[in-house]
């Protein structure tokens, strides 16, 4: 499902608290000046998923347009 107001696709509610998670570790890394890759939560729909995402925060922030996945997890 898409959000006609971004052009991006609509977030279910798990995934909607992984990326506020997220966020907030990207903040957080950034604030401590992080250098090697930070482990954010996959924010696919599955409620019971704990999967994590390595990324660089450079990474994380071009990634941020579309839900951030393990491997083969559904979005």
């Amino acid at each position: 499902m898409v959000n006609p107001d971004s052009g991006a696709p609509e977030l279910s509610t798990r995934s909607q608290q992984a990326r506020q998670s997220n966020d907030e570790l990207a903040r957080s890394a950034a604030r401590l000046h992080f250098v090697s890759r930070v482990p954010f939560l996959c924010e696919c729909s599955n409620p019971d998923c704990r999967e994590l995402v390595l990324l660089a925060l450079a990474e994380y922030e071009q990634a941020r347009s579309q839900p951030i996945t393990a491997s083969e997890h559904e979005r």
